[in-house]
């Protein structure tokens, strides 16, 4: 697989995608912008025509629009999606493709495409709409679209999708290589499938718990299993930051356990007040931090737009919130984390990760694990320290005589998606995820052309007719960015997927027997060795284990063709849907 998802080494390229992304229904309206944009397209005629619709329609909604003020009688503010059903007025016409197998016919296209729907819906979030005119659905879709033609422009400027004209007039956007988005959707996959059995298993903790004939050590087993869902995702299994943060975790599931419960068994409305907090507290000294962990939930949660909160305020108390229960869970701990270490806390746990990842690696009899490190100060050119290199460990594996580069990098969760996520983590060469990628992409041209550098690597066991062929890994644990490559044959991984596509794929099944629960772990080796620069192979072994069939039907974007009209003129996107 040869083509790059984006490129970030375009640089203005980069910055105005990601300004426009930020910015995505005023961006075409500021002159200085189309200027800059004119000089990045260079000439590229259907691009500029692109450019000047959207130039057109935004300077027409400038005036009706309220970009920094909060609510005012001339402008309603739409703060966000689910209290202002922002996602009902998309209206842009999505079809699946008639080859589409046939169980995504029968489920439909709205199921797949909804929450893109309110993806696109949360564009809208913080802008005033002129009084008259915020309740109008013509009006509101015609700002939709608007920022769905953005999020596909800013995909075209960054490499990842084509754009074209046909004779009629109509622009049509498709991805730049037919697998283009093949690893990102299926690690997408991956994740949300992880996420659908962690809020599974939170809500069957609150049905156990609420039982009065519940299995006692099956509930303890369901309990570990909620608590560990934090870690699971962090992808780490201990360390300082959760032992500082245990008992407010503890409290928090035990707050989310009663709002669970008195979402499925009692009044949708019912709440968690302070006064309730008290009161349990008083009767269970055990619990004497509930309360200042119930003040500290609430506070955050108030800051957190309506639809990334894990619990409302309803009557000044606790109820369960919109978003997807683990991500809130794990945004809410972090949070915790913050308090506790500041807001570089993440960084303490890239020391502890690694040495997980050491012990887990090292029983393996295929895997050389090369523990030295690369950094600038071993280049020895005149530049040196305009060079950035950074390189945490070396892996060999056996089987397929691939040796890795790894660079380890722990970042917090992001409430964006797609190219917004993307540009986000990746854009900055100086924070996050931009950062592994500059320390890594000058390793290929420095193994060229330094003689100190290969002196290193021979030294510390690599050969020397396999120093040319060192693919670098960008290791990190955000999983919907997984299996994705970049410039300079780099290449970002999951944790577990790059821990699996090595070892085995480890699966565990959460099984729900009646009132009982137990956890069934499994593994599968690939004796004959999965290639980590070689990422459809990895999706086609996932494919052919039956333990992973739920997750067949990962790519069902690539049947969808979804069009808006924008001032008269065709907009139409082909197998993009992300």
């Amino acid at each position: 697989m040869n083509t790059c998802l984006i490129n970030i080494r375009r640089y203005k390229a980069t910055k105005a995608a990601k300004s426009m992304l930020d910015y995505p229904l005023k961006y075409f309206a500021n002159t200085k912008n189309i200027k800059n944009l004119e000089s990045i397209i260079e000439g590229d005629e259907c691009a500029l025509k692109v450019i000047n619709i959207l130039k057109q329609q935004q300077t027409q909604f400038f005036s009706y629009l309220n970009f920094s003020q909060p609510s005012t009688s001339e402008h309603k503010l739409i703060n966000n999606v689910i209290e202002s059903q922002s996602d009902q007025y998309v209206s842009i016409k999505s079809e699946l493709c008639p080859n589409a197998p046939h169980e995504l016919l029968e489920l439909g296209v709205n199921n797949i495409v909804s929450r893109m729907n309110l993806n696109l819906a949360e564009s809208l979030n913080g802008i005033g709409v002129r009084s008259d005119l915020s309740d109008n659905s013509i009006f509101i879709a015609e700002l939709l679209n608007s920022a769905w033609l953005v999020d596909h422009f800013a995909m075209y400027l960054v490499g990842a999708v084509n754009l074209s004209e046909d004779a009629s007039g109509n622009f049509i956007f498709k991805p730049t290589h037919e697998d283009q988005f093949i690893p990102l959707w299926f690690g997408n996959a991956l994740e949300q499938g992880s996420l659908q059995a962690g809020s599974y298993a939170i809500a069957k903790l609150a049905e156990s718990s609420y039982a009065s004939n519940a299995n006692s050590l099956s509930l303890q087993m369901l309990q570990a299993r909620v608590l560990s869902l934090v870690e699971q995702h962090w992808k780490l299994k201990s360390s300082t930051v959760f032992e500082k943060v245990f008992h407010q975790k503890a409290d928090l599931i035990m707050l989310l356990n009663a709002a669970y419960q008195n979402h499925l068994f009692y009044e949708p409305l019912t709440n968690i007040t302070r006064q309730k907090v008290e009161t349990l507290v008083q009767h269970s000294p055990n619990h004497h931090s509930l309360l200042k962990t119930y003040d500290a939930v609430k506070a955050f949660q108030q800051t957190l737009p309506s639809e990334d909160r894990l619990f409302n305020i309803v009557n000044d108390g606790l109820v369960l919130g919109n978003t997807e229960v683990v991500r809130g869970l794990i945004r809410q701990v972090e949070y915790f984390a913050e308090i506790q270490f500041g807001n570089k806390w993440h960084g303490n746990l890239e020391k502890e990760q690694l040495e997980e990842l050491f012990g887990s690696l090292k029983k393996y009899e295929h895997i050389d694990l090369l523990d030295f490190e690369l950094k600038q100060e071993h280049i020895s050119l005149p530049s040196w320290d305009k060079i950035s290199l950074d390189i945490d460990f070396f892996i060999r594996d056996k089987r397929t005589k691939k040796v890795y580069a790894v660079q380890l990098k722990h970042i917090q969760s992001n409430s964006k998606a797609n190219l917004a996520l993307w540009l986000d983590l990746l854009g900055n060469p100086k924070i996050k995820l931009g950062k592994g990628v500059a320390q890594l992409e000058s390793l290929g041209e420095l193994c060229k052309v330094d003689q100190k550098i290969r002196d290193r690597l021979i030294k510390h066991g690599i050969l020397e007719n396999e120093i040319p062929h060192i693919v670098p890994i960008l290791l990190h644990n955000c999983g919907s960015m997984d299996m994705i490559k970049l410039h300079s044959n780099i290449w970002l991984y999951d944790i577990p997927t790059f821990v699996r596509a090595l070892t085995g794929r480890t699966a565990i099944l959460d099984v729900y027997d009646g009132g009982s629960y137990r956890a069934e772990d499994s593994n599968k080796f690939d004796a004959s060795g999965l290639k980590l620069d070689e990422p459809l192979e990895i999706v086609n072994a996932y494919l052919e284990d039956e333990r992973f069939q739920k997750l067949r039907h990962f790519d069902a974007a690539r049947h969808v063709t979804r069009t808006a009209i924008i001032e008269n003129t065709s907009f139409s996107s082909v197998g993009i849907a992300l």
